[in-house]
Parts: C-alpha cells; sequence; structure tokens
C-alpha cells in the first residue's frame, strides 16, 4: 500500500503549473489515497438496504429495521445507487428448523394466519404447536385454520 501511495505521488500533477515542461509535483496524502482505494465493494456478501436488528432469542414479534438507503454503515458512503425512498417495514423472523418427532406419528402444527412480510416477496405463515408460535414461509394454497404435519422421520422410500 505504501509503494503505491509514494508511486502516485509522484505522478500527481500541481494544479498551479502554468508550464507543461516545468510541473510542480504535489504530494497526495495517504489518507485520502486510502479512502479512495478502500472503498467497498456491493456484492460481497453485505447488504447495503437494510439492517435488521435480531433480539437475543427468538420472537413472532416484528423486528425493527434500519434502511440503509445504499450506503455503508460505518462510513455513510454511497455504495450501491438506486435504493432509498419506500416505506418502513417490520421484519419478521422465520424459524427455518421445522422441528418435529423423529418416531411416531407427525406433529400437528395449525395456522394462526397468514400475511405479507414487507422484507421479503413470500407470503409468511403464523404457526401455533403446543405453547410455541413461530413463524414459517406460507405455501400457495395456504390459509388460516389449516393444519400442518410436521416430522423428521425419513422413510425408507421417501418418494
Amino acid at each position: 500500500m505504501a509503494n503505491l501511495a509514494r508511486l502516485l505521488s509522484r505522478l500527481s500533477l500541481s494544479p498551479l503549473a502554468k508550464d507543461v515542461r516545468h510541473t510542480a509535483v504535489r504530494p497526495i496524502s495517504l489518507e485520502s489515497l486510502e479512502r479512495f482505494l478502500n472503498k467497498p465493494k456491493p456484492g460481497g456478501g453485505k447488504s447495503f438496504r437494510r439492517i435488521v436488528h435480531y433480539p437475543e432469542e427468538y420472537t413472532v414479534e416484528p423486528l425493527r429495521v434500519t434502511n440503509l438507503a445504499g450506503r455503508d454503515p460505518e462510513t455513510g458512503r454511497l455504495i450501491a445507487k438506486g435504493i432509498g425512498g419506500g416505506i418502513k417495514h417490520k421484519y419478521h423472523w422465520i424459524k427455518w428448523v421445522r422441528d418435529g418427532p423423529i418416531e411416531g406419528p407427525p406433529q400437528i402444527e395449525k395456522v394462526i394466519d397468514v400475511i405479507d412480510d414487507g422484507c421479503r416477496t413470500a407470503k409468511v405463515a403464523l404457526v401455533a404447536v403446543g405453547n410455541e408460535m413461530k413463524y414459517i414461509l406460507a405455501t400457495e394454497n395456504m390459509k388460516a385454520g389449516d393444519l400442518i404435519k410436521t416430522s423428521r422421520f425419513i422413510p425408507r422410500i421417501p418418494a
């Protein structure tokens, strides 16, 4: 990095130079060069659209969301253009692991409600079993009052 800074500092020209043959060399500060070269790139696995604030343990309460408008959360610099504006949304935390019994009859869960989540294109279903409630991704024809069977048992011939 330092070698690159020294090389570029030799190449920079002074804006006050009037004669092209006798140009003065103006040094570039390492801080400004480092900011220019270390700009974060979009597509590096980091979302510049929103930050979801997750609590310590799973909850069915809607989660708070900070919209970033395409800006880096640390520096505030614009990274992804065309993102911003729109209405504020709450994020619903999906429980991706469908726990069910390994042996015996399947666990029966009841669909309480099917809602639109503002932060995703799929619909989300609020499901209850026993004294636990959780959000899962809803299927196409799922509606409130449906019963879902959940099991972790894999038969010898699953298809």
